[in-house]
């Protein structure tokens, strides 16, 4: 069984569409509520792609 056999899906982080206007012009960042560091949902999903960067990356251990 290789590396690519079984790969996990990847945590997926939940859109939160927040306008941003700077210099006239306003664009969407779906991604804004991420910066929130203190909030217990982005620190869920940052710990799962911890979680998740680990187990793929685990195969390649005898490398470190």
């Amino acid at each position: 069984m290789s590396l690519f056999d079984y790969t996990p899906g990847a945590p997926k982080a939940t859109k939160q569409p927040t306008p941003l206007a700077i210099h006239n012009d306003i664009r969407t960042d779906d991604y804004y509520g991420l910066r929130e560091r203190e909030n217990e949902t982005v620190l869920a999903h940052l710990h799962a792609e911890n979680a998740y960067t680990e187990a793929v990356m685990a195969p390649l251990d005898s490398f470190k």
